[in-house]
């Protein structure tokens, strides 16, 4: 990671992502839209990790291995974030062979937030009477 002041300016204070770096072979990095988030993957296993942090000064927590959208037989990596954090864009391939090709998985929303999201919708035509 490092920073800079303005866009004009050379980057400086390059340090190593130390809380999410280990022995593995981490590949791949893409961070969220509101840099809260750095999907990776790790190029030896073929699978796709997720970390987050409360703010821009926190460090990286624990990384999450997104087995949602694993594929049995399949290798996984180069992970993308769509712009409204919706979309998650990957490669994948088959174990091995080299030739891969891209997928798409949504984030669908919790029972609960469907629930809470079809309940405003009846309130707001409630409402309308």
């Amino acid at each position: 990671m490092a920073t800079r002041p303005d866009k004009n300016s050379p980057f400086g204070n390059i340090r190593s992502l130390s809380e999410i770096n280990t022995s593995a072979n981490e590949d791949g990095p893409f961070i969220s839209p509101d840099a809260l988030s750095i999907y990776y993957d790790d190029i030896d296993l073929g699978c796709i990790y997720k970390a987050t942090r409360q703010s821009l000064d926190d460090p990286f927590g624990d990384a999450q291995r997104l087995t949602a959208i694993e594929m049995p037989g399949r290798y996984s990596v180069h992970p993308s974030i769509s712009s409204d954090g919706t979309a998650i864009y990957f490669t994948s391939d088959l174990t091995g062979v080299g030739h891969g090709d891209i997928y798409v998985s949504y984030i669908v929303p919790e029972p609960a937030t469907l629930l809470l999201l079809g309940l405003g919708g009846v309130l707001l035509r409630g409402s309308k009477r």
